[in-house]
């Protein structure tokens, strides 16, 4: 398998929004999201991973709520990579202050070939 970007979000609000929603019932490993923030303050950011569903609270959250400062960058890399195989899943983020982090996952998914 070889590694790509999955995925890209920029939340407008300040709701968690779906960062990765797999369309197949593929096993799929996540294994770094980077969150940078553009905006010239603070904001808050959180990751949750709801394996088949969207629910999005702290069930489902995977990385606690962090100040993020601003122009800065996040690497969030779990150890074991986040992996499930359902399309029914996703994985949201969720940020204090809607238009202001940016959000990339990269990691694999089963079977692809480039």
């Amino acid at each position: 398998m070889k590694r790509r970007q999955l995925a890209q979000l920029k939340p407008s609000g300040t709701s968690a929004e779906a960062l990765f929603n797999p369309t197949e019932n593929k096993v799929y490993l996540i294994d770094l999201i980077l969150c940078t923030n553009s905006s010239g303050a603070s904001v808050d950011v959180t990751i949750y991973h709801d394996a088949d569903g969207s629910t999005y609270d702290s069930t489902t959250e995977i990385f606690a709520t962090s100040t993020l400062d601003s122009g800065t960058t996040l690497e969030f890399a779990p150890t074991n990579g986040i992996s499930h195989y359902l399309a029914a899943g996703n994985v949201a983020v969720k940020t204090s202050t809607g238009g202001s982090v940016n959000f990339t996952a990269y990691g694999y998914i089963e079977g692809e070939r480039f």
